[in-house]
């Protein structure tokens, strides 16, 4: 800016942008309604979605707790790693010494490198595991479709918020260019020839 121009200097080119920038109240209220506040899905998204995680939640502390007995039952008798139970594609299951897995009844999920452990689900969990199973895939399918709906809703507004995009990038080019005038003390030439002394991009 001119330093021989007064503070009642034109504001025209920031009030030509702000005049751009749309009003979305609503659709802002209603993705802030259903986020946290960092980014992510609230639980309280929908009632479905609030139901399902603590259901999730229930059966995975109603695993934990019975794995945690069974695996205490076989405290002793050389059957299991020193390692606690642990989850294999979302299965609650046992590291059994692979010498020992005829001791313990399940399905085996998975096995170490070495092949010395064997991650077994213990059978009388397998029901349960089922349903958890089957309610994680439930809460997964009720994320997707809240964030698909949502997704419809701002594509919706995909004119205005490019509009919205394009006119606070133009403010903040210019806010830019101020602070470095600010910072440098940089004045507008005036008409004519320059001579361009030093020149650095």
């Amino acid at each position: 800016v001119d330093s021989s121009r007064n503070q009642d200097s034109d504001y025209s080119a920031l009030d030509k942008n702000l005049e751009r920038i749309p009003s979305l109240g609503e659709l802002a209220d209603r993705l802030i309604s259903i986020t946290t506040a960092d980014g992510e899905l609230s639980p309280n998204a929908s009632k479905e979605l609030s139901r399902l995680i603590r259901l999730v939640d229930k059966l995975k502390r109603k695993l934990s707790n019975r794995i945690d007995r069974i695996s205490s039952s076989f405290s002793g008798r050389n059957i299991l790693r020193d390692n606690p139970p642990t989850l294999r594609d979302g299965r609650y299951v046992l590291p059994v010494i692979s010498s020992r897995k005829g001791d313990v009844q399940g399905i085996v999920h998975d096995r170490s490198e070495s092949g010395e452990t064997i991650f077994i689900e213990p059978s009388e969990l397998v029901e349960d595991g089922n349903a958890l199973r089957e309610t994680s895939l439930d809460l997964d399918y009720e994320k997707r479709k809240i964030l698909r709906e949502y997704s419809m809703e701002v594509r919706k507004h995909l004119g205005l918020l490019k509009e919205c995009f394009d006119a606070t990038a133009s403010l903040d080019a210019i806010f830019a260019r101020a602070s470095f005038h600010r910072e440098y003390g940089t004045v507008f030439p005036s008409r004519g020839k320059l001579s361009l002394i030093n020149l650095k991009h």
